[in-house]
């Protein structure tokens, strides 16, 4: 098979995004001068919810006293790094294919098609490069996950 310059390069893009998306840098803490502990603790419970609406009244609560509130996004994917790794770990104590095994891959595939739209917000049901870039993103998470399930 013979690769052209703008499909392998195609292929460097993705394969960098993927392990860009994974690699995240702990958020600067919220600064004691303006939050005092039990409102950093008030705001991590509020975001360890996952709750849509709690995510947001986070986000405004911090920006309200001068915060940045692109902290909240921060925190999670920080919180989230080696996830879909630590499901194939444990998948990994299992015979392939068991009922175990299965739910912790099915688990891996929510986690993954998650990610990938983070990764591509715009994507739309009907645009079908978004989809094939869906599709090639959420691949690429699955692979971590089979690496790690796979004996």
């Amino acid at each position: 098979m013979k690769l052209t310059k703008e499909t392998l390069r195609r292929i460097i893009k993705e394969e960098l995004n993927a392990v860009m998306s994974e690699i995240y840098v702990r958020p600067m803490d919220l600064d004691p001068k303006i939050f005092s502990p039990e409102e950093i603790d008030n705001i991590h419970g509020m975001i360890a919810t996952g709750d849509p609406g709690r995510l947001e009244q986070a986000r405004m609560f911090i920006d309200s006293l001068g915060g940045d509130p692109s902290y909240v996004d921060d925190y999670i994917n920080f919180n989230e790094v080696g996830d879909i790794e630590k499901l194939g770990n444990e998948a990994s104590k299992y015979v392939q294919d068991s009922e175990e095994w299965q739910e912790l891959s099915d688990r891996a595939g929510s986690l993954a098609a998650e990610k990938a739209w983070r990764q591509v917000p715009n994507a739309s049901d009907y645009d079908l490069d978004s989809q094939f870039e869906l599709q090639d993103i959420g691949d690429l998470h699955l692979k971590r996950f089979k690496s790690r399930a796979i004996k």
